[in-house]
């Protein structure tokens, strides 16, 4: 779960992370083999039904409080003709603007935490976030994002085309063991699903509508509210 970077990580400067040269990346201009001669292989791919693909990438940054660098993700999305549409990675924000949606949403009861490919991201989170572990799990006291594959067994609420996932959240314990847990969704028009919120019980069943923000949203909790699994929550 954990990765430790060796001193052949180190160093190789395509594994750390330059802000700079990912900032000269262009949406509708920069193509896919543009990223890959300038990056190099990346750590993962993926190939959507609607003709999207990504790339991803593990870069290494100075840790927050250790000495031992945190792996920082980014990712990279592409339409049909290999043009890149889409990127996600540190302090992205400043200079990507792109226009995410329309949005779908689910809210679904999944199994997270399956096979090797979970991994602890580093990044730092308020401590009273902690929660005291839930009986018989045994946990490690770590705040920040963890990248897991996630199963999803249940739909609650909304639609979701893919059962099987991984995606990024936060934690403020990493669970050794795969756990079940309850997630809201939003997947937008590129077919990128994110996690809004998660929690180890289906909370989102005693949000008030107020503090949802749009009506999607506001829709999707009055469908979980008038639900089964949702009644038996409360």
């Amino acid at each position: 779960m954990f990765h430790s970077p060796t001193e052949r990580d180190l160093a190789d400067a395509h594994l750390s992370l330059d802000s700079n040269k990912l900032d000269t990346f262009r949406a509708g201009v920069t193509m896919k083999q543009n990223i890959v001669a300038a990056l190099g292989q990346p750590t993962w791919w993926a190939s959507n039904d609607d003709g999207y693909s990504s790339l991803g990438y593990d870069f290494l940054a100075a840790g927050s409080t250790v000495n031992i660098p945190e792996i920082s993700p980014a990712t990279f999305v592409f339409d049909a003709h290999n043009v890149l549409v889409d990127a996600d990675y540190p302090d992205s924000y400043k200079t990507w603007h792109v226009d995410r949606g329309p949005y779908s949403y689910a809210y679904v009861k999944v199994l997270a935490g399956l096979g090797p490919r979970e991994m602890f991201l580093g990044g730092i989170i308020p401590a009273d976030w902690a929660r005291d572990s839930p009986p018989g799990m045994e946990t490690i006291p770590i705040g920040g994002y963890i990248r897991s594959k996630i199963h999803v067994e249940k739909v609650l609420a909304g639609n979701i085309t893919r059962r099987n996932l991984v995606v990024r959240f936060t934690v403020a314990g990493a669970f050794l063991t795969p756990y079940t847990a309850y997630m809201l969704l939003s997947t937008d028009k590129f077919g990128t699903t994110r996690v809004i919120n998660w929690d180890r019980e289906p909370s989102l069943c005693k949000l008030d509508e107020a503090n949802m923000d749009g009506e999607e949203l506001v829709a999707l909790l009055r469908e979980l509210k008038s639900s089964p699994g949702c009644a038996k929550a409360q």
